[in-house]
């Protein structure tokens, strides 16, 4: 599993991704150059993660039989997180600097954010799966309270 460190920088990511539509403006009004310029790689980033995610489910299969295959998909999922976050990162910046309006970028800006946390998610349960291990059931000794001592 990951060790603390990972999981506090995991939950950071998910909130500044849940916060950036919240805090970058989206006002209709066109904004600095750079900002535009950088944005447009956005529906070139945007269809990276989607192919890679599409293919970890197939090499997770495809590993049963062959052990490399699952380390490939373990790496294009982390892959997948990485780009997921760029896009909506370059999309934010498109939408601010392009002039769009919230209005008009509401409902793609948040499936991108949902897309970029759950890709994230998955990242960090796979491991967990990946392993063959499942969550601890609670013992039927932990269930019952320990007799009182009298």
């Amino acid at each position: 599993m990951y060790g603390k460190a990972v999981l506090i920088a995991s939950a950071a990511a998910i909130v500044v991704l849940l916060l950036l539509p919240v805090l970058v403006s989206v006002d209709g009004k066109t904004h600095a150059d750079w900002q535009l310029m950088l944005g447009r790689l956005h529906p070139l980033a945007v269809h990276l993660p989607i192919g890679i995610l599409l293919m970890v489910p197939v090499l997770e299969i495809a590993g049963r039989s062959r052990a490399a295959l699952r380390e490939a998909a373990g790496f294009l999922l982390s892959a997948a997180v990485v780009c997921s976050a760029g896009a909506v990162v370059l999309g934010l910046l498109l939408a601010h600097g392009g002039g769009f309006t919230r209005a008009a970028v509401h409902a793609h800006m948040w499936g991108g954010v949902w897309v970029a946390v759950a890709s994230l998610l998955c990242w960090l349960v796979r491991p967990l799966w990946a392993s063959g291990r499942r969550y601890p059931r609670p013992s039927s000794a932990s269930l019952h309270p320990p007799p009182s001592v009298a």
